[in-house]
């Protein structure tokens, strides 16, 4: 191309750039186009390619050749570097606009008065960075300056240029393109490019690290790792050109003020594999970030998966705010880079979070060997890719359950307006009981009604909330309408004294939103007692649960019967009621916040009490209700008699008095004696005693009838009711009316009682070898030693009697006070024993 067709092509190019009918990268491969064609003609091409109609061209390009400088030099030097950088580095084949070879390609006379400089932007080791005026196009851009003292031909300019040629190569929308380089007419090497207005990823971090809430609230997790993936396919970019960065770190990336992310400061990059003399060379990168091979010198070895490690210590430092590798020493960070294992991104900052899958990929970035690092880093920007599309169907979904919990909250604003109206009628209808009775019964109809009404808006607003929470469960309208609703029901149960209700529209409450139902729930208890004869003591126990033991507390005297109104925070509590000469009276309770609880304790004198009896006062106890235990039945209150139990299962000694009634030899006492089968297996036949047994151990081996036998031999010797214990009465001797899990509180330990894993070799013990196994009653052994058989049926049909408590050979789920197991009647087995209830005279049974 001639110098005239250089000149035209420059004006032609400045008409189509002013008036938009092209963009300056169009422009660019046009140049380049016409270099391989060896044409001077940009119209041509441009008519070519369909860019700009013909007729236009022609128009543009007539302007142009009257309104062309002489001297076109600017616009000729400006489109030829950037079209082809290496064309402005070896400019043989370029006149100048005097038409000879120009002797330094680096010297740009069109930078004389273009770029005027402003503020500086910021300084380094190798040069300063300013913002500058480019006269030509109008514009603000930035100028990288090489440091004074660098002279033209020194290592550092080579390098500079260098920089220059692999950045103009680069052309990519996240890293900051080259406009222009060159010499100042100072003598200072500049390199143009584009003027990023924002921050660096290593500010954004330093603001997160000090909790600033611009920052924070403006690069949340998902901003940070969409600017990672950026970056990622940037690099993958110039990896694909041959070109290693070699320099990764968040001071080079560049956020601007738009979005826009930029690799930049590629001083450092080579393009392929180092020269043998370069092993030699001083160790190039930033400490913290640069890979092993880096560390150690190896700069043969460094390639792409070097900036691929890099690209895992900038992951890293997004995941938990700190470098892999951190400190002051240069040297010591280092050898730890070669030396140390990574600590993972979730144990160093817990509190951060991390995701497994991004966690297990920035560690494989970081590995120490090649091997074991990602292909490429398209391959880390696809994997955090696709956790990105998870991110956003959770985002979706979060979406949806928003719509939906608004559509929920019109359902509860209804709720709200149709639950006044009822109680507006049931106030009504609580002043019309003297009204006439058809008149009454139309306004039962109208709060039956209105009650339907109310359970139904109740029941479309759960459905709705309920969906919205299996999109989202941490959206937090829903669970705040949830809450509502069940603190409306709490409400309702504490009026009508239901505890059951209670506690389980409590626990729903608390397990929705606890905060700001607080008050609603933390109302006080009130406690009445009355005894027979009046007087008694009424003392309080607080009980504090310990690792799962319900402990209860030094007591403290509340007053005497008849005892009303004591108010007390919810809780657990042991109730005890004492006089002189009486039994003492147990009530393990858990108190609800509004609820009312009347205890009447019957005393029973001391001398009315057998030695191996524990009182049992009346009153209700949750009875089942634990989905743990085996044989679950749902949860319900059973209201009971005063009764007296045994502390302890019957034992081998004591059984051996019933077999001794039967006669003296084994003929007579066989048909009831302990055995391993129901027809042989006799224990005594081994032991050599009527038993077979050790004196302290609870009997084993009997069945139901035996057991039954027994209570009728004993009631007859005492002349006394004397029976198998109920299922509930069995259960309350347990539990208490606490609704605790275990007899000792809601905790499992095999150490507590004689279960299949308490003993590395099963065998019978005896029942106080095992003190903790004790309920708030003082009952011994109803967790372990024995299964029990009881009075009920567990299935007529079948023969099968009730069991309860767990064996020294059964599981845990068999020592939850709920559990229930049937068992035929005439079977025996090695871990089934019995105790017994004895009842009280009637007057002592219930107030």
């Amino acid at each position: 191309m001639s110098v005239a067709d250089d000149r035209l092509n420059a004006a032609l190019s400045r008409l189509l750039l002013e008036r938009g009918l092209v963009s300056l990268d169009r422009l660019l491969l046009a140049w380049a186009e016409m270099g391989r064609r060896g044409r001077g003609d940009l119209a041509a091409v441009l008519a070519a390619e369909g860019d700009i109609d013909a007729d236009t061209l022609a128009a543009l390009k007539s302007y142009a050749e009257r309104a062309a400088p002489s001297d076109a030099g600017a616009g000729h030097t400006l489109f030829i570097s950037l079209a082809d950088p290496a064309a402005a580095a070896f400019p043989s084949n370029v006149e100048a606009s005097g038409g000879e070879a120009a002797a330094d390609p680096w010297r740009s006379d069109a930078a004389s008065g273009r770029y005027r400089l402003a503020d500086e932007i910021g300084a380094g080791g190798s040069g300063r960075v300013v913002a500058a005026v480019d006269s030509l196009f109008g514009r603000t851009i930035a100028l990288k300056l090489l440091r004074a003292g660098a002279g033209a031909g020194s290592e550092a300019e080579s390098r500079f240029f260098a920089e220059a040629r692999a950045a103009a190569r680069l052309e990519h929308p996240n890293i900051v393109p080259v406009y222009d380089a060159g010499r100042l007419p100072s003598g200072e090497a500049f390199l143009a490019m584009r003027l990023v207005r924002g921050l660096s990823l290593k500010d954004v971090l330093a603001g997160l690290r000090r909790g600033d809430e611009a920052i924070v609230e403006r690069f949340g997790f998902v901003r940070l790792l969409t600017i990672f993936q950026q970056v990622c396919l940037a690099v993958d970019f110039a990896h694909d050109l041959g070109v290693v960065h070699r320099d990764l770190k968040p001071d080079n990336i560049l956020v601007g003020d738009w979005g826009e992310t930029f690799v930049t400061d590629w001083g450092l990059a080579r393009q392929g594999q180092a020269a043998a003399e370069d092993e030699a060379r001083d160790i190039s990168g930033t400490p913290a970030y640069m890979s092993p091979e880096q560390a150690q010198g190896k700069n043969r070895l460094v390639n792409h998966l070097s900036d691929v490690y890099a690209l895992g210590a900038i992951l890293y430092e997004l995941l938990c705010l700190e470098a892999p590798f951190a400190g002051s020493d240069p040297a010591d960070i280092m050898r730890r880079v070669v030396d140390e294992t990574v600590v993972p991104p979730s144990v160093k900052s817990q509190a951060r979070k991390t995701p497994e899958a991004l966690e297990a990929l920035c560690l494989a970035a970081l590995a120490k060997d090649r091997a074991g690092r990602p292909e490429s880093a398209r391959a880390l920007a696809d994997e955090v890719e696709q956790f990105l599309e998870g991110t956003r169907e959770k985002r979706l979904l979060r979406r949806r359950a928003r719509t939906i919990a608004t559509e929920a909250a019109a359902e509860v604003a209804q709720f709200r307006e149709q639950k006044i109206r009822l109680d507006v009628l049931r106030r009504e209808l609580a002043r019309a009981f003297d009204a006439d009775r058809a008149d009454l019964w139309a306004l039962e109809e109208v709060v039956q009604d209105g009650q339907l009404q109310c359970d139904r808006r109740f029941a479309q607003a759960q459905t709705l909330l309920a969906r919205a929470l299996s999109l989202d469960p941490e959206q937090s309208e829903a669970r705040a309408l949830l809450a509502e609703l069940f603190v409306s029901r709490y409400k309702e149960a504490a009026k009508r004294q239901n505890k059951k209700e209670m506690v389980y529209n409590r626990r729903l409450v608390e397990l929705y939103d606890a905060t700001r139902w607080q008050a609603a729930l933390a109302g006080t208890a009130r406690l009445s007692a009355v005894s027979r004869p009046e007087g008694a003591e009424v003392w309080i126990h607080s009980v504090e649960d310990r690792d799962g033991v319900l402990a209860a507390q030094p007591p403290q005297l509340a007053g005497r019967t008849p005892l009303d109104g004591v108010e007390l925070a919810r809780g657990h509590y042991v109730i005890a009621i004492r006089a002189q000469g009486f039994v003492e009276a147990l009530f393990p309770l858990l108190l609800e916040a509004n609820e009312a609880v009347s205890l009447a304790a019957p005393l029973v004198p001391l001398d009315a009490l057998p030695p191996a009896f524990a009182y049992i006062p009346p009153g209700p106890f949750m009875k089942g209700g634990d989905e743990a235990a085996y044989g679950y039945e749902k949860g319900r209150t059973v209201r009971l008699d005063a009764y007296l139990i045994q502390r302890e299962p019957v034992s081998f000694g004591e059984y051996v008095a019933f077999l001794a009634d039967a006669g003296a030899s084994p003929d007579a006492y066989r048909p009831r004696a302990p055995r391993l089968r129901p027809d042989r297996g006799w224990y005594f036949e081994a032991s050599g005693d009527a038993s077979g047994g050790d004196p302290a151990w609870p009997v084993f081996g009997v069945s139901w009838e035996d057991a039954a036998a027994y209570a009728a031999w004993l009631a007859a010797r005492q002349r006394a009711e004397i029976r198998l214990p109920s299922d509930a009465e069995w259960e309350k001797a347990a539990r208490g009316a606490d609704g605790r899990i275990y007899p000792w509180g809601n905790g499992f330990d095999s150490g507590f009682c004689h279960m299949r894993d308490t003993l590395r070799r099963a065998r019978p013990m005896a029942t106080r070898d095992y003190p903790r196994d004790k309920s708030p009653y003082g009952v011994f052994g109803l967790a372990g030693g024995v299964r029990e058989w009881c009075l009920d049926w567990f299935n007529p049909q079948a023969n099968e009697k009730l069991t309860k408590g767990g064996g020294w050979l059964d599981p845990e789920p068999l020592c939850r006070a709920a559990s229930r197991v049937g068992m035929a009647a005439e079977r025996v087995k090695p871990q089934i024993g019995f105790r017994l209830v004895r009842l009280l005279p009637p007057d002592l049974r219930k107030l």
